[in-house]
């Protein structure tokens, strides 16, 4: 590759694979649960030969996207101020 720098690799940048159970581990769910999410497409994954490999940026996303509270169209959140003080009833 001397003196050809356009197709040189950066290892730094490349953001290395886990495996099904490091995955399963890093999601907090059992490795057979996170084979059939990724079988069924319920989960970003990828097979490098016959094993299961993922991105933890990947998984990162897919969860903050799972987990953001869903609301219908055209609704606009609106600020919610609550009581640190709970109100006793009289």
């Amino acid at each position: 590759m001397a003196g050809n720098d356009t197709h040189a690799i950066t290892v730094a940048a490349f953001e290395p694979l886990l495996g099904l159970r490091e995955a399963a581990d890093l999601l907090g769910v059992h490795w057979k649960t996170l084979e059939i999410f990724a079988r069924q497409g319920q989960i970003p994954a990828t097979k490098v030969g016959k094993r299961w490999r993922f991105r933890a940026s990947v998984l990162d996303h897919w969860l903050a996207d799972r987990l953001a509270p869903q609301r219908p169209k055209g609704m606009v959140a609106q600020d919610v101020k609550l009581d640190p003080q709970p109100r006793r009833a009289s």
